[in-house]
């Protein structure tokens, strides 16, 4: 796992996450086992979290509340993150939806992540 214990590039960096990685293994025929989600850390970092939406979700006899969060950090050289990969926050995951290097200059990165279990 990579550290970035960087103050720099981001602004106000108030949290610190973790990007995971789910490394399932090829199932031998084009597509990928599934077996139980085995998340590995590969960066830890300080970011800049804001909420940027909230909505409520009616299933299963029960209200759910989700919010759509964004993180913004210092560009990572050493991995490359997806969107398949999720941010962990504590013990809190949020799924990543976009990931954007912003303005391509790999300087700082932005993930808008839902909050939710990631499977």
């Amino acid at each position: 796992m990579v550290q970035c214990g960087c103050s720099d590039g981001a602004g106000a960096q108030n949290v610190k996450i973790k990007i995971q990685d789910n490394p399932r293994p090829d199932d031998g025929f084009g597509g990928q086992d599934n077996l139980e989600a085995s998340w590995v850390d590969k960066l830890e970092t300080w970011a800049k979290m804001t909420m940027t939406s909230g909505r409520e979700v009616f299933s299963n006899r029960q209200t759910e509340t989700r919010g759509t969060h964004r993180f913004e950090f210092r560009f990572p050289l050493s991995v490359t993150v997806k969107a398949e990969d999720r941010v962990l926050l504590g013990t809190r995951a949020f799924n990543i939806h976009r990931v954007d290097n912003v303005e391509e200059q790999n300087r700082t990165m932005v993930l808008i992540a839902e909050e939710g279990i990631s499977d």
